[in-house]
């Protein structure tokens, strides 16, 4: 069965959607932008890209790569002769995610805007599989009557889409993707003019709730590292000095923490040997594990005591948690 997208003229498209009784263009590249800016990302993957609505918010000073992907060849054809200033970044797929998936690279971020409508639920399981992004975004729209495509002098171009046409539901996506191993980040909704409304859900891949660091401590659990108010900052510095990290109470500037980086001194001297070995975490050193681990290890397990010792059941599960677990952290 020929797909229908592939006999919907592009212009008949883009001026149906940009009708002001529809006003789904403007609403797309609003959001578009909004999720390319969203996220610390290098890749980016637009499934059903069409005619490249929002490419002109890539920042290609951040993202290096850019996959516009489209069963329509002719819609990628408009795409790159109209972003020719992402030359080197855009690379446009002709691909049928039906039964084509094992075409797709892999990428950081993969954005599905009005598309899993068309291929179900899960169909989107496996591209997500196959691109194995950190992050998903996709847009969905939710009726408000029996007809899915707005009235319109546009609307036959569009009759025969009810064939590959599967009504979305909020819950039951989130679900689908939920399976596969990512937590939902937001849910934001954009009502249209014509009753209707776009709802865009974001995912994240449950490895960025880890955030471990050389000496394997889990930033995402780390008091310090979660603490943003001057009250939350204050606390830890006191935890701090409770504990023996610090010799007194330090100032709340001084204990805000960001994550470790290479400008910072490392108590293990770990972020200097990772540079002098040119690798980016010490499991793919050939010498791990080495002394420096070691003697990181023995004196976390003195400090590990000495929390025992010092802190609440609630506190020390939290710093359990966060620093406690540095042996299996390491080698994930």
């Amino acid at each position: 069965m020929n797909n229908p997208w592939k006999d919907i003229n592009l212009s008949d498209y883009e001026s149906h959607m940009a009708l002001d009784s529809v006003r789904q263009l403007q609403a797309m590249n609003q959001m578009m932008q909004g999720q390319l800016n969203k996220y610390d990302i290098k890749s980016v993957m637009i499934l059903g890209i069409a005619g490249g609505n929002g490419l002109e918010h890539v920042d290609a000073t951040k993202i290096t790569k850019v996959y516009g992907v489209d069963i329509n060849a002719e819609y990628l054809a408009t795409t790159k002769e109209r972003y020719k200033m992402l030359s080197g970044i855009l690379e446009c797929l002709c691909v049928d995610l039906n039964s084509e998936t094992e075409k797709l690279p892999q990428a950081n971020l993969l954005i599905a805007n009005l598309l899993i409508e068309y291929i179900g639920y899960e169909c989107f399981q496996k591209v997500v599989k196959i691109v194995n992004p950190q992050y998903v975004s996709c847009v969905i729209q939710i009726n408000t009557d029996e007809s899915f495509v707005s009235d319109s002098p546009y609307l036959h171009a569009f009759d025969g889409l009810e064939r590959v046409h599967h009504q979305m539901e909020e819950q039951e996506l989130q679900n689908s993707i939920e399976r596969i191993g990512y937590q939902l980040i937001q849910i934001l909704e954009y009502p249209l003019p014509n009753g209707k409304k776009l709802v865009q859900l974001d995912f994240g891949n449950n490895s960025i709730w880890e955030k471990i660091t050389l000496c394997g401590d889990n930033c995402i659990e780390c008091p310090r590292y979660n603490a943003h108010s001057e009250e939350e900052l204050r606390n830890v510095a006191e935890l701090w000095y409770r504990v023996g990290w610090r010799d007194h109470i330090v100032s709340n500037e001084e204990i805000k923490c960001e994550g470790c980086s290479s400008g910072k001194t490392c108590t293990y001297h770990l972020v200097e040997c990772t540079k002098t070995h040119n690798i980016d975490k010490c499991n793919q050193c050939a010498e791990f594990p080495c002394e420096k681990i070691s003697n990181m290890l023995e004196r976390s397990k003195e400090y590990q005591k000495r929390c025992q010792e010092v802190c609440s059941d609630a506190e020390y599960e939290m710093l359990e948690r966060a620093f406690f677990d540095k042996e299996n952290n390491l080698r994930k």
